[in-house]
């Protein structure tokens, strides 16, 4: 009974699990086309940025999608997607980091393997002293999901994280009602466990 319960062990569970999740890595640049940041209601901050809908739309691309240290065809990796923002803006006062928390309304990752599907919570920053100092102060941190895809990443599931930076100095804020367009690089670094490849 105990080498049974075993071998099932072994041929039904332990396959699916066997290999580690593989690190997955990209990289690139994008814009945020409408930019709208922000909602009226909750938040310290009293900043609006946009439309007042809080509903922003990005595409990015990049050339070095890779998992498991190796390029995913020729790395490339383009993105879709759109997020929705709320709050005026919270003030951390010992930072003075405003945030506004988001969360992903849909986006895909496509490459020469098939498309990523994700989700995310994250939060755009506005850094108000280094706006102050007229150094680059906008940004975004998101925690991402992957539930699924096409082609390979059918079944797809894993975790990453982001960071996104705003290179260009902003000498004011956009005034009320206007979404400009922002461009921006991303970096993602987690881990993916690929169906079929488990």
């Amino acid at each position: 009974m105990i080498l049974a319960a075993s071998f099932i062990a072994t041929t039904l569970v332990a396959p699916a699990w066997a290999q580690p999740p593989k690190p997955i890595h990209y990289s690139g640049t994008g814009v945020f086309s409408p930019t709208n940041i922000g909602t009226p209601k909750g938040g310290n901050a009293g900043i609006i940025i946009g439309d007042g809908s809080g509903i922003s739309e990005y595409t990015a691309s990049g050339d070095d999608f890779a998992i498991g240290g190796e390029l995913v065809g020729s790395g490339r990796n383009d993105h879709v997607g759109a997020n929705t923002s709320i709050t005026t803006g919270i003030l951390n006062p010992r930072t003075s980091v405003i945030r506004w928390p988001t969360k992903g309304i849909f986006h895909v990752l496509s490459s020469d393997d098939g498309d990523l599907h994700l989700e995310y919570v994250g939060a755009y920053t506005f850094d108000v002293s280094k706006f102050m100092a007229g150094e680059p102060s906008f940004g975004a941190t998101a925690l991402w999901k992957i539930v699924g895809g096409t082609d390979r990443f059918v079944g797809a599931k894993g975790v990453l994280w982001m960071e996104v930076e705003v290179p260009v100095v902003l000498e004011a804020l956009p005034p009320p009602g206007v979404s400009p367009d922002i461009p921006f690089t991303y970096e993602f670094d987690g881990f993916i466990h690929i169906q079929g490849e488990w």
